[in-house]
């Protein structure tokens, strides 16, 4: 291979696989703005609900400790 894959790449094997990339809609600025967007508000709640679980576990490790139960 040289500078890019048409140089190597034989188009008249795979018309349909050029095709579908030359006529590939990309998504626009606002709608991956919105994606990004709702992605940053997933990673929120699981690092929510991640601390959450991480406070049950740290109680529940004080409450063995309290208690004396280490098995």
């Amino acid at each position: 291979p040289g500078e890019g894959w048409w140089e190597w790449y034989d188009i008249e094997q795979h018309p349909d696989w050029f095709e579908a990339i030359r006529a590939h809609r990309w998504p626009s600025v606002p709608e991956v703005h919105d994606a990004l967007h709702d992605a940053q508000l997933a990673l929120i709640e699981a690092r929510k609900k991640m601390d959450e679980a991480l406070t049950h576990i740290e109680e529940a490790i004080a409450q063995r400790e309290h208690w004396g139960c280490y098995g």
